[in-house]
């Protein structure tokens, strides 16, 4: 009983930390997109992005308009960022009864570390999501839902994993669901 008293209250310190590490951001010119990856079932749906000079951040309105049924591609929604030797990845498992996500890194087959975000995503609830890393591959990950906003606080909750160096690129899959970024930015984080 005292190990969940003690898992409980980490969980509501870690959701109700302000944002003190959220950067201002200032968008890139000609850096905003908006993205429906309408995947059937047992299929998959790529967006990808090759050119991020001067890109350290973004920032995007996401909705689960449907979810499919399981298969071997899903239903799930992944962002990954990558730069040739390692990657961060934002996994959403998506279910009809809400959705969980968890933030990765990994080098190879080497993982460098794992973050499962507490709060569940209702059903086609557009949240937010804000993403800045840094030179040196910090990434910082924060999604802000309707659960987390009724716990107080500035409704984000954050986790961070650190890959070998920035991103240079971006990719979107989609697997037996629809995903919308409504849209989805690029920038700077300053």
């Amino acid at each position: 009983m005292k190990s969940i008293i003690s898992a409980a209250m980490a969980a509501l310190l870690l959701l109700s930390a302000s944002a003190a590490g959220a950067a201002e951001f200032t968008p890139a010119p000609n850096a905003g997109y908006v993205i429906d990856l309408d995947t059937p079932d047992n299929s998959m749906s790529l967006w990808q992005l090759d050119e991020m000079s001067g890109i350290s951040a973004l920032r995007a309105r996401v909705t689960f308009v449907r979810v499919g049924k399981k298969t071997a591609y899903g239903p799930a929604t992944m962002l990954i960022l990558s730069n040739g030797q390692s990657e961060a990845s934002l996994t959403f498992l998506l279910t009809p009864k809400g959705s969980v996500a968890m933030l990765s890194a990994k080098r190879g087959e080497t993982e460098l570390g794992r973050e499962l975000f507490l709060m569940p995503i209702d059903p086609k609830e557009t949240f937010g999501l804000e993403i800045d890393w840094t030179p040196e591959g910090k990434v910082t990950v924060r999604i802000a839902t309707k659960a987390v906003k009724d716990m107080g606080g500035d409704g984000f909750e954050r986790h961070e994993v650190t890959m070998d160096g920035a991103p240079t690129q971006i990719k979107i899959l989609g697997g037996g669901s629809e995903t919308e970024f409504k849209p989805l930015t690029l920038g700077a984080a300053n």
